[in-house]
């Protein structure tokens, strides 16, 4: 026991600490081809390396001519290649081919990128295994142009951008290539097989052998330029800078200018900016710090001593750092140590340790397995608390826990390494309350023979009873023990308590009768009645009705109904259900063409309602006709005046509606047209000057159903439209005030009457 959370924290100590190396995988003093756990594993000059966003780790083992893959739980298998076998060959699998793979990276689907690099070619991997040739004939060189046209010399470093475009150090011929969506190759920066050292643009810009490469966090390459002892900067242009080395060899730490590396051969970059740098020569691990006095700091290897020596930075002893990529997940620093045949791990504990759960969201349900990861997993104990109380201490770097109580949890640990106590970050879960499952019953649980009773489920949004059912209600007719397991809207469970079931001796059965058919008209009552006369109650879809308890009951919609009785001692019958149909008309619906005409003119009368067989028109002056045509009926009415609309619809089933529209059509002389008194006016002038009067031209009235408001200036351009009258136009063309002068608008409008309108006119753009 370490105490309590609190105590603990004011233990630590916030100054820098050593790294940590260690192998990972691979046998010291051991080369060869072995998959199998991390610690079996085998290898033969692990170069290049990369680590994808699901945590697996992906090595280039080149003198295998192979690809490895390392799983987050750290199996060591073989993607893609044939161990010992070289050759160029498309493929499955061993029965693809590779030869010297130096360099590799993976995107955010695990597709894997290969820099194949004595095949002078780029290979694509997808998860499964199959190769395929992503880029380059094989022919040495550095063509432009297509993936199966272009050429490559020696590539080593790749990397792919979020966007899916490919990056490759060109080694021997000293340019940085950039292979687009459609596969095209081209060159980004460098001019071919032309060495130098010069920052620029594009070709002016000069690399000597450029070695490994990766993105910032800003999105630029940054490249080892291996023979120039520096790390460069790319732009997404070309534009070639210095990030840090003066150009001389050495293991200086100091500033960006004054630092200097030793062939370096690798780089990789941090969330935070910071830029890790496999400096080869030097046998170790260096650091570009970011931040306003950025400087180069060595962190784990002694400068100028060669060796497999795990432990503390300062021990810490490697042969070839040709590899090296930072893991998100584990915030750690996986190198591939080609010449020890090893890969291997460097944590830093100045970055603390982390929580990772075995879930994907913040929430939970009380009887959840829940399992929690800590890392980096390479200290020597861990202890764990829960809401700040101790429930975990020892070496497994990981916590399963069940059974949590609702409401806020929080988790947090502290790991222990010799000397130092470092804390986590504090992972916070929500668990989810659980109103607990139970049972209503209707009906008793003790019944004769031939009943049941029904069993109502609390509410969820699933349900799975202990008979296998999945409904929210069961009906219950044989014996025994009945629970049920409901899932909540938060996918939560909850087992209600059991009711038992026991059935006894037969009553005589409960009767439905009734008189009439099955299928009826909506609002043409049936009457049902049933052969017990006393504690009697009616049920509908399940569901007792309310106040229906008599030996009759009258109903008026349809649904599945049931008749239930209840003896003195509490023994309850159901009925068998009987299944009622109601029929219903459509919303009825017609149109008359026109509503408002003079006498003598021919109206016509057009049925909207669909699904009827029989359509009875009444037009309001003593007339009726029978019309199921869809085109309508045509009638004339000889007498001015306003009449009723009576539309009868009858369905197949023989139901029928009625739809009235009192004072409908209106039958008048032109001298009387209402559509003379529309409400409508446009101002000849107006001024947009701000005065808050007559700053707008806008459509007035009050009889405007809908409108279109069209300005055209005198060449006919249209500057202006609006459909809607409270929209109206401000003077303003394409955002500028428009010209002072004259315009032309053209308003098309519906009245109240369903009248369609046209006024053209002239309004004045005044100061």
């Amino acid at each position: 026991m370490k105490g309590t959370l609190t105590s603990i924290l004011l233990l630590v100590v916030y100054s820098a600490l050593a790294q940590i190396v260690g192998t990972f995988s691979g046998i010291r003093d051991s080369v060869g081809f072995t998959d199998g756990t991390a610690q079996e594993a085998t290898f033969n000059n692990p170069h290049g390396i990369a680590i994808s966003p699901q945590g697996n780790i992906y090595i280039c083992d080149r003198f295998n001519h192979i690809i490895r893959k390392i799983s987050p739980d750290g199996v060591v298998s073989t993607l893609a290649g044939n161990p010992g076998n070289l050759g160029d060959i498309d493929g499955q699998g061993s029965s693809a081919r590779f030869y010297e793979p130096w360099g590799l990276c993976v995107d955010a689907d695990e597709n894997v990128y290969v820099a194949d690099t004595r095949n002078n070619k780029i290979r694509k991997i997808t998860p499964d295994g199959t190769v395929t040739t992503y880029a380059g004939t094989g022919n040495y060189g550095t063509t432009d142009g297509p993936y199966n046209a272009s050429t490559f010399g020696q590539p080593v470093g790749i990397e792919i951008d979020n966007d899916g475009y490919v990056y490759v150090a060109d080694h021997s011929t000293h340019i940085i290539r950039k292979i687009d969506l459609d596969q095209n190759v081209i060159t980004l920066a460098g001019s071919a097989f032309l060495s130098g050292d010069q920052d620029g643009t594009g070709n002016q810009a000069l690399f000597n052998r450029p070695y490994g490469l990766t993105l910032d966090i800003n999105g630029d390459i940054l490249v080892a330029d291996e023979w120039n002892h520096k790390i460069k900067r790319i732009s997404p242009e070309g534009v070639v800078t210095t990030i840090a080395g003066n150009g001389a060899t050495g293991n200086i730490d100091s500033t960006l200018e004054a630092s200097t590396f030793h062939y370096p051969w690798d780089v990789a970059v941090d969330p935070l900016g910071r830029i890790y740098v496999a400096d080869g020569l030097n046998y170790t691990i260096r650091r570009i710090e970011p931040g306003n006095s950025p400087e180069v700091i060595t962190l784990a290897g002694t400068p100028g001593i060669l060796g497999s020596q795990d432990g503390n930075a300062d021990i810490a002893r490697f042969v070839s750092t040709t590899g090296i990529t930072f893991s998100a997940l584990t915030r750690e620093l996986y190198v591939a140590d080609a010449y020890n045949n090893l890969i291997r791990r460097v944590t830093d504990p100045n970055d603390g340790i982390y929580l990772t759960a075995g879930f994907d969201v913040n929430t939970s349900c009380p009887e959840d397995f829940l399992h929690i990861d800590v890392y980096p997993d390479v200290y020597d104990q861990y202890d764990f608390y829960l809401d700040d109380e101790l429930i975990k201490s020892g070496p497994e770097n990981w916590l399963d826990t069940v059974n949590l109580a609702s409401g806020e949890r929080t988790f947090r640990a502290v790991a222990f390494y010799e000397a130092l106590i470092i804390p986590s970050d504090t992972l916070i879960l929500d668990v989810f309350e659980v109103s607990p499952a139970t049972i209503d019953t209707i009906g008793e649980t003790t019944f004769f023979e031939g009943d049941s009773v029904l069993l109502i489920s609390s509410f969820g949004d699933a349900y799975f009873w202990s008979n296998g059912e999945v409904t929210p209600t069961l009906k219950v007719t044989e014996e025994g023990i009945y629970n049920v397991e409901v899932t909540d809207a938060n996918n939560c469970l909850s087992i209600s308590p059991s009711v038992d079931i026991t059935v006894i001796e037969d009553l005589d059965p409960i009767l439905i009768f009734y008189d009439g058919p099955t299928e009826f008209c909506r609002g043409e009552p049936l009457i049902l009645s049933t052969n017990y006369d006393q504690e009697i109650q009616w049920i509908k879809d399940g569901w007792p009705i309310a106040a229906a308890n008599d030996t009759t009951y009258q109903v008026v919609e349809g649904g599945v109904y049931q008749v239930q009785f209840t003896s003195e001692i509490g023994i309850t019958i159901i009925s068998e259900p009987i299944s009622l149909t109601t029929y219903t008309v459509p919303p009825l619906d017609f149109r008359v063409e026109p509503r408002i005409t003079k006498p003598g003119t021919e109206v016509l009368f057009v049925n909207l309602t669909e699904g009827l067989t029989s359509v009875r028109w009444d037009f309001g002056d003593g007339s009726s006709v029978n019309n199921n045509d869809s085109t309508g009926v045509e009638h004339t009415y000889a007498q001015e005046g306003a009449y009723d609309i009576r539309l009868i619809g009858t369905t197949a089933e023989g139901c029928s509606d009625t739809l009235t529209r009192e004072e409908y059509v209106i039958i008048q002389n032109d001298s009387n047209n209402p559509i003379n008194g529309d409400d409508v006016f446009l101002p000849t002038a107006f001024t947009p000057n701000g005065d808050g009067n007559n700053d707008v031209f806008f459509v007035r009235g009050t009889d405007i159903m809908t409108m279109e408001l069209r300005v055209v200036n005198q060449w006919g351009e249209l500057i202006f439209e609006s459909r809607a009258q409270e929209r109206g136009w401000d003077g303003t063309y394409n955002n500028k005030p428009a010209p002072l002068g004259n315009y032309h608008y053209i308003l098309n409008y519906s009245n109240l009457l369903d009248i369609n309108r046209t006024v053209r006119g002239t309004v004045s753009l005044l100061k």
